[in-house]
């Protein structure tokens, strides 16, 4: 009761102090100056739950393509329906050069104004432009397809070479940097050379981290990125660098990289997403921004970032917002939800059964 009294005494004070407070003068010469409300890009997340892992996703044409353990789905609205396509795990999507690819065990598909048609019935673990192509990784070998005719890129010798390549651990990502084709096969990370993956030498300073794993490669200008479960491991010509979290890096368990809308860099973990805009890291955690924690791919469109997790889809816009629209947002969030009594903020606690409203600080 006492502090009940005492809640509506500060209500009642500060109520009576507010025309006063109106009433101030504003200083001829204040110590402050007026900021522009400049226009800046507001993240606005939609999110979309789902039984089942979402493991690939691409934007293509300016619609949201997903990937799961049955094939493709497209969004429409805030469903995900599924496409006649490609049947069984999808691994893999991605918009090349005006079309839509998707690959998993099944093979490699493409998706072109008369639907999908299938490339390959060979299994697919990645895949990427290169030389007016599309390259990807199968077992240990690498292949070239080109309307619909494959060929191989690294190529046998003899009836022994063939037997051992195919005692090597199967090829898990392909990515197109410095003039040939970079690979990675969750442990090492190796490049196209006469024919042939070199694992063995690829750098005249640095390594790749002794003993992690890698998860994913991706190329952007004159970097390759390569992200493991002990951070991203970056190669600059002949030079390896690691980002860590002394570096800024959100959460080190990489899992998927992906170029954004405006040269930032999204990164996959198995704990949110992370946006790097030059030196800076965003994060984006789950129940806000993302469905589930452990992120498996992320696409890029026109000022828009999808992204695809063990438990759904977010899909977040960059909506052109000033701080005056933002806060006129609020305002009308609070108004229209009961949340502000006597111009005071209130909170909800659930006491013995019931909701009990009090002035917050907020």
């Amino acid at each position: 009761m006492h502090r009940n009294r005492r809640y509506l005494m500060v209500i009642l004070v500060l109520a009576s102090a507010a025309p006063a407070v109106a009433e101030l003068p504003i200083p001829e010469n204040p110590l402050w100056q007026p900021v522009v409300d400049e226009v800046y890009l507001q993240e606005i997340p939609t999110l979309l739950s789902t039984d089942r892992p979402l493991t690939a996703v691409a934007v293509h044409d300016g619609r949201t393509y997903v990937g799961d353990a049955d094939g493709v789905t497209l969004l429409v609205g805030e469903a995900l329906k599924r496409q006649k396509g490609p049947n069984g795990p999808v691994s893999r999507l991605k918009s090349l050069g005006g079309a839509l690819y998707a690959a998993g065990p099944g093979g490699l598909w493409t998706l072109t104004g008369t639907g999908w048609s299938k490339l390959t019935d060979r299994p697919v673990a990645d895949f990427c432009s290169f030389r007016g192509k599309i390259a990807f990784a199968s077992g240990p070998r690498l292949f070239a397809v080109d309307g619909h005719e494959v060929s191989e890129l690294t190529p046998d010798e003899d009836e022994e070479q063939r037997k051992k390549k195919d005692k090597e651990p199967p090829l898990l990502g392909v990515a197109a940097y410095s003039g040939t084709l970079y690979v990675h096969d969750g442990k090492r990370v190796g490049l196209l050379e006469g024919g042939q993956i070199q694992f063995d030498y690829i750098a005249d300073w640095g390594r790749l981290e002794h003993g992690c794993t890698v998860r994913d490669l991706l190329a952007i200008g004159s970097r390759l990125y390569v992200a493991t479960d002990e951070g991203l491991c970056v190669l600059r010509g002949m030079t390896w660098y690691h980002i860590d979290g002394d570096d800024g890096l959100c959460y080190e368990d990489t899992t998927a990289l992906a170029t954004g809308f405006d040269r930032d860099l999204w990164i996959g973990t198995a704990r949110g997403a992370i946006r790097r805009v030059g030196d800076e890291y965003q994060f984006f955690g789950c129940d806000r921004w993302i469905p589930h924690d452990r992120v498996n791919a992320v696409a890029a469109g026109d000022r828009m970032v999808c992204i695809a997790t063990d438990g759904g889809l977010s899909v977040i816009r960059y909506e052109p917002y000033t701080l005056a629209k933002k806060a006129a947002y609020y305002e009308r969030w609070l108004e229209e939800w009961g949340m502000k009594r006597l111009g005071l903020v209130h909170i909800l606690f659930w006491v013995g059964g019931q909701w009990v409203r009090e002035v917050s600080d907020n």
